[in-house]
C-alpha cells in the first residue's frame, strides 16, 4: 500500500532567524484559524523573520475552507517565509479532479461535498458524475475553480526538514529510511508509525490523527491535530507549537478554541 506512489524529496531548511511554529489541522474552520493567527501576530509578535509551517488539511468539513484557503494565501504574502504541506484532503481533492494525488473516489463523503457547494459546483459535479464522461470532464471541472485557490492545493509540499525536525502532514513509514517514504507515507500514514519508539535521527512532526491535547511521543513525534472540527469528539482545538529549538520538550504550545466546530 505504501510504496507506489512517487518517493518524498524533503526539502532542506536552516532554522529561521526569528521563531519557528507549526500549526496543525484546520479543516476549513475559518474563525479559529483567525483567531489563532491574530494571537501570533499580536501577542507573539510574529515577524518576517518567523517561519510559520501549515501541515495540511486546510479543507473539508468546517465552516469555510475556501475562506481558509483565502486567508492562507493573505498571510503567505505578509509572512513569505511560510510553508503550506499537503494533507490528506489536498490529496483527495486533487485526485477527484484529476490531478496527481490519490483516493478522490472517497472524497466526497469526506466533506468534499460541501467544498464544492462553497465554489458552485456541486451541482454540475453531481450532473457530470451521472454521465459516462465524468472522467474525462474532470479537467474542465477543475479549471472552474479560482487559479489562485488552483495553484495553492498544487503547490503543497510533501515534507521539510530541519537539523532535528521533519514536517510531514500523517507520519513516516518506520520499515523505510527517510530517503524511501513516498508521498502515499507522508500524506495518509497512521499504524504502526504512531506511538512507535521508532527513531529517524529527528523529532517528526505531524498532524492528521485527532488527538485531545497536542502529543509528544518523545523523542520521537510531535502530533498538532486536536481535533479542531470534530468538537467534543476530540479537543475542539486549533493547535500551535512555537518551537524552543534548545530543548524541544519544553516548546510552547498556543492553542485557541474552535468557536463554531463544523462536523
Amino acid at each position: 500500500m505504501y510504496s507506489n506512489y512517487y518517493t518524498v524529496n524533503f526539502e532542506q531548511h536552516q532554522y529561521p532567524k526569528g521563531n519557528l511554529y507549526a500549526i496543525g489541522d484546520i479543516h476549513g474552520c475559518d474563525n479559529a484559524l483567525n483567531l489563532l493567527l491574530d494571537l501570533l501576530i499580536m501577542d507573539n509578535k510574529l515577524s518576517t523573520d518567523d517561519k510559520v509551517i501549515f501541515l495540511g488539511d486546510y479543507i473539508d468539513r468546517g465552516q469555510s475552507s475556501k475562506g481558509v484557503i483565502e486567508t492562507l494565501i493573505d498571510f503567505q504574502k505578509q509572512y513569505p517565509a511560510t510553508e503550506f504541506l499537503r494533507g490528506n484532503h489536498e490529496d483527495m481533492f486533487l485526485s477527484f479532479f484529476g490531478q496527481q494525488g490519490l483516493y478522490g473516489d472517497s472524497y466526497l463523503r469526506n466533506g468534499g461535498d460541501e467544498v464544492l457547494k462553497e465554489y458552485g459546483l456541486n451541482k454540475l459535479v453531481r450532473q457530470k458524475m451521472s454521465g459516462i464522461h465524468f472522467l474525462a470532464d474532470k479537467p474542465t471541472l477543475y479549471s472552474k475553480l479560482p487559479p489562485s485557490h488552483r495553484e495553492f492545493v498544487e503547490n503543497t509540499k510533501m515534507g521539510l526538514e530541519f537539523p532535528d525536525l521533519i514536517f510531514v502532514h500523517a507520519g513516516l513509514n518506520i520499515f523505510q529510511p527517510l530517503t524511501k517514504q513516498s508521498n502515499e507515507d507522508v500524506v495518509w500514514m497512521r499504524d504502526p508509525f504512531l506511538g512507535a519508539m521508532h527513531h529517524f535521527g529527528k523529532w517528526v512532526v505531524h498532524g492528521h490523527t485527532p488527538t485531545n491535547e497536542v502529543y509528544f511521543n518523545a523523542p520521537y513525534e510531535i502530533n498538532l491535530d486536536t481535533g479542531c472540527v470534530f468538537g467534543d469528539l476530540y479537543g475542539n482545538k486549533l493547535s500551535c507549537i512555537k518551537f524552543n529549538l534548545r530543548d524541544i520538550i519544553n516548546s510552547e504550545i498556543i492553542d485557541v478554541v474552535n468557536p463554531d466546530p463544523g462536523y
